[in-house]
């Protein structure tokens, strides 16, 4: 049962990854540093892909392993499954520290999305401003 532990422990690793990745987006995001955003844009797809695929395997352990049909394996509490195989007390004991970072990855994200349909918004207000034939800018016609 070592391999559902080291799922946990990859997830938890690709959670941290998530989070330093959504910081350093922030930043670019406040800095208006577009190349970046790209690049954390582009890390950030690719560990949300990697988490994605460590959830599944996570996922379809507990349902091949424990017998869980496909609800239960979705919302299995590690002290339940914890139970059933033996998951190491370091594991159960950053439960709190997962919580904590989720929700911190959770407002972190809220709030990039927040920069990012500003920006948004000021681009398609300045685009509207400069395509308008009846705007003019310093008295030039634009």
């Amino acid at each position: 049962m070592n391999k559902f532990t080291e799922l946990l422990q990859k997830e938890y690793e690709l959670l941290k990854q998530m989070l330093t990745l959504a910081e350093e987006q922030q930043t670019a995001l406040i800095r208006y540093d577009i190349g970046a955003i790209e690049r954390t844009t582009l890390k950030l797809n690719e560990v949300t892909r990697e988490m994605k695929q460590c959830e599944d395997e996570r996922i379809n352990f507990l349902i091949k392993e424990l017998k869980l049909n496909r609800r239960e394996a979705l919302t299995a509490k590690l002290t339940d499954i914890s139970k059933k195989i033996d998951i190491p007390a370091t594991l159960l004991e950053k439960r709190e520290e997962i919580a904590n970072a989720i929700e911190r990855l959770a407002n972190v994200s809220s709030l990039n999305r927040l920069l990012i349909n500003r920006a948004l918004i000021s681009i398609n207000e300045i685009l509207s401003t400069l395509s308008n034939p009846q705007n003019s800018v310093c008295n030039v016609r634009i």
